[in-house]
Parts: structure tokens; C-alpha cells; sequence
């Protein structure tokens, strides 16, 4: 936000709107809050162009809830719930390679 000069007491605020419209449940509600957010942040017009291309516009960016295909995880926390488990339960906290952690799997 810095790089768009943004005053430092609106970045708060303007992450509290990102919050609200990434969770938007339709298109339509989430199309009148980023009008909405359009105007009220409108000093910084570099940065409502930055966010419109990256996170609005991109064909890559599926961070707004109606966008996203039913089944489809949003975070990684799954794979971040296996390696903590394989690390407590498996390795004792040590960094093994890969094929060394499935060789000792097989031999125990």
C-alpha cells in the first residue's frame, strides 16, 4: 500500500473492506460494495487500478467467494495439517528427505 501512497490511517480500513468483499456470497452484492469501495477510496486511484487488474480482472484470481467453484479449497491449510502431522508424528521434528522419511515408513 505504501508504493500507492496510501495514508497509513486508511490501510486498516481499506484491508477491513478487502476482508468484507472477499467474502461476498453473489456477484451482484459484490459489484455494488466494490463501487462502493471505488468511490470511497477514490484519492487513490493507482491502487484501485492495481487491485481491479490483479485481484478483479485477473483470469487467475478466484479470491472472492462466488467466484469460486463448488469443492474448491481456498487455503492450504489441509497440506499445512498433514506436515505438521507428519512432523510430530513421524519424524520427531527432523528434516528428512524425502526418500529417506518413505524408506524408514516401509522398513518399520
Amino acid at each position: 500500500m505504501a508504493e500507492h501512497k496510501i495514508d497509513k490511517d486508511d490501510r486498516d480500513s481499506i484491508l477491513k473492506h478487502i476482508d468484507l468483499m472477499h467474502s461476498m456470497v453473489t456477484k451482484e452484492n459484490f459489484e455494488t460494495y466494490w463501487s462502493l469501495f471505488k468511490t470511497k477510496y477514490s484519492k487513490y486511484p493507482s491502487y484501485i487500478e492495481y487491485f481491479q487488474k490483479t485481484y478483479i480482472d485477473s483470469e487467475f484470481s478466484k479470491w472472492h467467494f462466488f467466484d469460486v467453484p463448488p469443492n474448491t479449497l481456498l487455503t492450504n491449510n489441509i497440506s499445512e495439517s498433514l506436515n505438521a502431522m507428519i512432523k510430530s508424528d513421524w519424524t520427531n521434528r527432523e528434516r528428512k528427505p524425502l526418500h529417506i522419511f518413505f524408506k524408514s515408513q516401509i522398513d518399520s
